[in-house]
């Protein structure tokens, strides 16, 4: 099983008697949080087509990883 969170603003957790406390759970709009990805997703696509290697296409890598 895998497991992947939200990417968060600190990945400070306190944990004392009354439970568990983080900061905010993510970051607040989706690009802010995922920017990294979608910097990176077009790089590796451009390497993977210079080197001639198969680019994997998110839907079907999923579902055949499963």
């Amino acid at each position: 099983m895998l497991s992947v969170g939200n990417v968060t603003p600190t990945l400070v957790k306190k944990y004392n008697s009354t439970g568990t406390e983080q900061a905010e759970p993510y970051m607040p709009f989706f690009l802010e949080r995922y920017a990294q990805a979608y910097n990176d997703e077009p790089q590796a696509f451009a390497q993977s087509a210079a080197k001639g290697r198969t680019v994997a296409v998110a839907g079907v890598a999923a579902a055949s990883a499963g």
